[in-house]
This record gives C-alpha cells, structure tokens and sequence, in this order.
C-alpha cells in the first residue's frame, strides 16, 4: 500500500473515531443470553459479508493484472491494488471505471480519479508511475433515512437544512453531528450563505467545500461537503467549548526525544544514498502516525473538541500528500525504497497498538 494510501486510511480512522463518530451498543448489565449473543454475532457476520459482496461487485473488472485486495468494512471501503501497471495501463482503466458507471463528480489529474456511481459507491484510483502500480479505493454508500432536527438549546441556533434526509450520528446538549443528504454543492453554499445570516460570521473561513464559524455567543460550526450530494455539519455549544478548552501545553518531551534519538541512529547508517527531500517526506508520514497515534489514546468519545484535532491532522495530510505528488515523478533508488519499507514497519507497528 503506498504512504499517500496510508495516511488516507489514519483519516478515516480519526473520522470514523473522533468526536461524535465512535459509539458502541448499549451494555446488558444482567447475565447475556447464549443463543441471542450468537445469533447478533452471527447477523453481523453476515451483514459484513453482505457488504464485502456489494464492495467486488462494484469493483471494475480488468485485465490489467490480478487485485490484491483488503476488506476495512467497519471503515465503509475496500482497498484494491495492481501491480505493473503503465502509464497507459492507468489510463485505460480510468476510462474502464467510466464505462461501469463512475461518472458522477468526477475529479481528476494526471494521477488520480475520483467519482461516484448512481448508487453512490466512491471510487479513488491512485497512479504511481515510480512504482507502476495502481491503487483503488472503492466506499459503500452512505446509509441515510429520513431524521427529525434535534431539540437541544443549541440546534436552534443554526439554520435547518432544507432535506431532511440523512443521518444523526451525534446528538446531545453540547452539540450535534449530522450527515445530510439530497444537497447539491450549489446547495451547499446556499446553506452556507443562511448559517452566516444567522450569525456565524466570527472567526469563519470559508472554501468551496467546506466552512468553519462561530456566531457572537461562541457557538461553533463546521460543515464540509463529502460528495454525492451529502454534506456533514458539526455545531458544539460554546458551553461546551469554554469547559472542555484543550490544554495546548506541550506533554514532557524527554522520553520522545530519546526515542527519536535512538530511531535517528538506527536511521544514520543507511541514509547516505537517500535525497533529503525523499527522507523528509517520509519521516513526515512517521511523524504524521506518531501524532495519529497520540490522538487515538486520548481519544474521548464525549469530547467534543476533538474534531479539531481532526482538522489540524487534516491540515498536516494535504501538506504530505503534496510533498508525495512532487515526488511521483522520481524513481527510488534501492536505499530510498529500503528505508522506505522500514518506516512503513514501524508505522504498521504503531497502528496495530493504538487498535
């Protein structure tokens, strides 16, 4: 799996985790039933599989080469990679995932696609020419129904959306977050316009996709549009916000520092034939895992000023996968990619800890 794959996959893990996301079936406090336990064991296994048949039947098929596939159905996706695929190989595949009905939303460059089928299955094709693989990400739909606006003090601050139709995956007196549906993007910065009207002009910025605000009494609210017209929207009750303010002092730093010296002597040895900027945009990604990780420990299901956490690790993955589409036109050199593989070990390594 290429790095630029991996951190995508972090995010999903802070999405699905962070702030609202992360919730868990409710405890029986008497003595569980046997042959209840396993008949819900036995429906989620199938509901998995289920989906994991939706997921190939979804999946284009191709002569280019055999997939080397992995199930993440908690996660809503599949990854799919091809090995010895050229550049016209990429290509002939893109127009493949047009010809199976990925024509919706379309974006794309020179090395990626993304689009939506009218089912709403997602599909993220990512080219690397240095290594002449292809590596594809195909996402369930979003589950929605039709939803009621929640009740609390602070959901009467901001504007209702138009549709109805979406999904609660949060609700309490400190906040709410909600996925909407049937909103185009046009819509979107409709709907956008009507929350600033309401109030939630302090401190905004504001882009295409997304918008970030506070009204007067400190209230804040994020949306971003994901696609497929559905938008997320995220209000936390400035209550909320002055009671739970993060502390941003640094942790002590001594057992860090150590590790990292020990890890930079480990390194040294082999780094003569690598570039610097190679060895930069790898020791980011580490970096970028090794804050990830930090994250998933202090993980808070209740506290709602984790999202941001969020949006700052959001930040700090666009900048990398800048820094790695710089680097998509460069061949590694046998040094490069070893130390390459080492990273991604200790990577793995990190990850199957904190999960």
């Amino acid at each position: 799996m290429s790095i630029k794959k991996a951190i995508c996959i972090c995010l999903i893990f802070v999405f699905a985790f962070s702030l609202f996301g992360c919730t868990s079936e409710p405890t029986n406090q008497n003595t569980p039933n046997p042959s209840s336990k396993d008949a819900s064991v036995n429906d989620s296994e199938k509901t998995k599989e289920s989906k994991k048949e939706a997921l190939d039947k979804h999946l284009p098929e191709t002569d280019l080469g055999e997939y080397d596939i992995n199930y993440y159905i908690s996660l809503g996706h599949m990854d799919a990679d091809i090995d010895d695929v050229s550049e016209e190989g990429f290509r002939q595949y893109i127009d493949l995932c047009k010809k199976s009905g990925y024509t919706i939303e379309i974006a794309e460059d020179e090395n990626e696609f993304i689009a939506y089928n009218e089912e709403g299955y997602k599909i993220d094709v990512d080219y690397y020419s240095w290594g002449e693989y292809l590596d594809v990400t195909l996402y369930l739909p979003k589950e929605l129904t039709t939803i009621k606006w929640p009740k609390s003090k602070v959901a009467a601050v901001a504007p209702q959306p138009k549709s109805n139709y979406g999904k609660i995956e949060h609700d309490s007196s400190d906040g709410f977050e909600i996925l909407v549906g049937n909103t185009s993007l046009e819509e979107f910065q409709d709907f956008i316009d009507e929350c600033m009207d309401a109030g939630f002009t302090d401190e905004y910025e504001r882009e295409e996709t997304w918008f970030v605000g506070f009204n007067e009494n400190g209230d804040k609210l994020m949306m971003e549009y994901e696609g497929f017209k559905i938008f997320r929207m995220v209000l936390m009750s400035a209550e909320y916000l002055k009671k739970d303010e993060v502390d941003d002092e640094p942790e002590t730093e001594e057992k860090s520092t150590e590790e990292e010296s020990t890890t930079e002597k480990q390194n040294n040895n082999s780094l003569s034939g690598i570039r610097p900027e190679i060895k930069e945009a790898i020791d980011s990604y580490e970096s970028f895992i090794d804050e990830y990780c930090e994250f998933m420990k202090s993980y808070d299901s209740s506290d709602l000023t984790m999202l941001t956490s969020y949006l700052q690790l959001l930040s700090k993955e666009e900048d990398m996968a800048e820094q790695f589409e710089e680097l998509e036109d460069n061949d590694l050199s046998d040094e490069e990619l070893a130390y390459y593989v080492e990273v991604s070990g200790r990577c793995s390594a990190k990850l199957l800890s904190v999960h």
